[in-house]
């Protein structure tokens, strides 16, 4: 088997919680022979999941739910009603976690404590769906493997433009026939980040306020760019989503989006794929 993805469902319950993957991990890996020669791909399906790697320790964990419910908490200043936070923990956090194939093979062999975790953000209990995709890594190069690659040239207005390009990108997929597998966007600019977050007016502007705040806090920068190259480095330049059904696995409020923290003009962002028809 080269590749292969499922997608699982996960009752949960939020706001901030945490509810560890591991046994639906091992689940789905156990179909590869060779866990050290493969590589696994999680992904939240939906704006409000976040995933992280955390030991498993409930210490360590309560603090971490400290520190988010804090930094990243409800407000009545925030123009997106009810739950703003929930999104932005999500678009700080991720929502896509890689998962090398020795690391699981440690866990299961060695007892590591470092586990593939869900953050729930939305409030109240509902089913959050879980892809996972796995990649014989070995057999990459099989010819039975669709690897294409593009890019697509959008206009920004600069400093915290957001960008949807998820459209344009599926498009794209859609035309090299791949079926199942994995798209990988990434930035081709040195001050603009690739992220997923729902394309609501009031949440952007949500979002561009908070990254405003906590870019600038004030300080006088020793260089001129510094507050780009800050915000860019805190969202990250990439993001991988699975591909289902020849389209990518995103949620019905969870749109593939870019965040220039840049000067105005055009900018450029790439894909790679690589899947099965």
């Amino acid at each position: 088997m080269i590749i292969s993805s499922q997608t699982s469902y996960l009752k949960a319950y939020g706001p901030a919680n945490l509810f560890d993957l591991s046994t639906m991990v091992e689940q789905f890996s156990s179909q590869f022979t060779e866990l050290n020669k493969s590589g696994f791909w999680v992904s939240s399906i939906g704006s409000t999941g976040a995933l992280l790697f955390l030991p498993d320790d409930a210490r360590v964990k309560d603090d971490f739910l400290t520190w988010v419910r804090k930094k990243i908490s409800y407000s009545q200043k925030h123009r997106h009603p009810g739950n703003a936070f929930a999104h932005l923990r999500s678009t700080f956090l991720g929502c896509f976690l890689f998962l090398p194939g020795e690391l699981l093979q440690q866990q299961l062999e060695d007892g590591c404590s470092l586990r593939p975790m869900l953050l729930e953000n939305t409030a109240g209990r509902k089913t959050r769906p879980i892809n996972f995709t796995g990649v014989d890594m070995k057999q990459m190069r099989s010819e039975e493997i669709l690897n294409d690659q593009g890019r697509l040239t959008i206009k920004t207005n600069g400093w915290i433009d957001i960008v949807e390009i998820g459209s344009q990108i599926n498009r794209d997929i859609v035309k090299t026939g791949a079926k199942t597998g994995l798209a990988s966007i990434y930035s081709l600019e040195e001050k603009l980040s690739v992220i997923t977050i729902e394309d609501d007016m009031r949440l952007l502007l949500d979002l561009a306020d908070f990254l405003d705040t906590e870019v600038n806090l004030g300080i006088e920068w020793r260089n001129s760019d510094s507050a780009s190259h800050i915000g860019a480095a805190l969202l990250g330049n990439s993001v991988t989503v699975p591909i289902v059904e020849g389209r990518l696995e995103l949620g019905t409020w969870q749109q593939l989006m870019v965040v220039d923290f840049g000067k105005p003009g055009d900018k450029q962002v790439g894909w790679q794929l690589f899947g099965k028809s």
